[in-house]
């Protein structure tokens, strides 16, 4: 089109943009800024806010220069450069852009509760979310929902008012309990410990993901219903639905609180036949497990590594003994079945002092 010289408009800039935006090429979106500055299209407040996206999301820092040299700005504008800053970590910032709009809308109060939420921040989030219910003529959409029950989910009972409240909302008003909105139900329900509801609301989802079946069976593994998540397990097997990481890390910590090292071994050795999950994810299921187990229930320690060794993972194996050791577990006297390692005599069974 350029080199017909047939003149550009807003339109073609703007999906150009967009273009550039998926590609994340840099390059091409500074040549294209360039042009958009000598055609006269660098004030258009569509196109400004279309380039401070693209800069947000290859180099915040020019988009930072961009946004402060911008003559004009609308709600959108702001709106990303509240996310600009959320994905940069600089949650300070985001809420200082906020403070400074003239004008906020929906998205605005989710950009910034979901910034609060991605920093970790639940509390605030949850604050968030009720100084935005006191605004009147504000109506959530379901993007905010979703946020605010993430933090409700992480904030214990202290949480569990509002995400009851958030529930209601979605009841009152008739919406579908779509797979996004229940699967944070789920979640939230699970971990304040109303295992009860959340199987119901999981039972009311017409569509259920991965992260759905994730979110019920690592609830049960927290709350000790070790019984449950093997019987959970088995029917998202059956229902043809992939495990990742954080489902098999809520299976065997069931395992490990329990002292069922049988079946631990067995869904510890599925772990790397699952196609879903990269390499490496028997160690991060082994460190997210382990993270589970506290000083003062550290008898999981036993079963988790009985079944490390019988997945013959002898370098991990030898992780947790040390770290048993700085843990000041007491001495326990285990069978471990090794083979085809130095340190361990091949097809032998001994028992080692841990």
């Amino acid at each position: 089109m350029h080199r017909s010289s047939v003149p550009s408009d807003s339109f073609s800039i703007l999906f150009t943009l967009k273009s550039c935006a998926h590609l994340q090429n840099l390059t091409v979106i500074q040549h294209l800024h360039a042009h958009i500055v000598k055609i006269g299209f660098s004030s258009h407040v569509y196109v400004a806010t279309s380039l401070l996206y693209a800069y947000v999301l290859m180099s915040f820092e020019h988009a930072c220069v961009l946004f402060d040299e911008m003559p004009e700005r609308n709600t959108v504008t702001w709106n990303t450069m509240i996310s600009g800053y959320s994905r940069s970590g600089d949650v300070e910032s985001a809420r200082a852009v906020f403070e400074e709009m003239p004008v906020r809308d929906v998205a605005s109060w989710s950009a910034m509760l979901a910034a609060y939420v991605n920093s970790g921040n639940y509390v605030q989030a949850v604050a968030v979310f009720r100084d935005m219910m006191a605004h009147e003529g504000l109506r959530p959409d379901q993007v905010t929902l979703g946020s605010v029950l993430t933090g409700c989910a992480h904030t214990g009972s202290l949480g569990l008012l509002a995400g009851k409240s958030v529930h209601g909302f979605i009841a009152k008003n008739g919406w579908e309990l779509n797979v996004e909105l229940g699967t944070v139900l789920v979640d939230m329900y699970a971990k304040c410990g109303f295992m009860k509801t959340a199987c119901r609301i999981f039972g009311l989802m017409q569509e259920r993901n991965v992260v759905s079946w994730t979110a019920l069976i690592c609830g049960s593994a927290q709350h000790g219903y070790s019984k449950e998540v093997l019987s959970l397990f088995e029917m998202m097997q059956k229902a043809g639905v992939r495990p990742n990481e954080l489902t098999f890390t809520g299976i065997l910590t069931a395992c490990v609180h329990t002292g069922l090292v049988d079946e631990g071994r067995k869904y510890f050795k599925m772990i790397e036949e699952c196609g879903s999950i990269s390499n490496g994810m028997a160690e991060r299921v082994i460190d997210k497990v382990l993270g589970m187990i506290t000083p003062e229930n550290n008898g999981g320690f036993i079963p988790l590594l009985l079944i490390v060794c019988f997945g013959e993972k002898w370098d991990e194996a030898e992780r947790l003994r040390k770290l048993m050791l700085k843990e000041n577990v007491k001495k326990a006297r285990v069978q471990v079945l090794s083979e085809a390692d130095e340190k361990w005599n091949k097809d032998e069974v001994y028992e080692k002092e841990v």
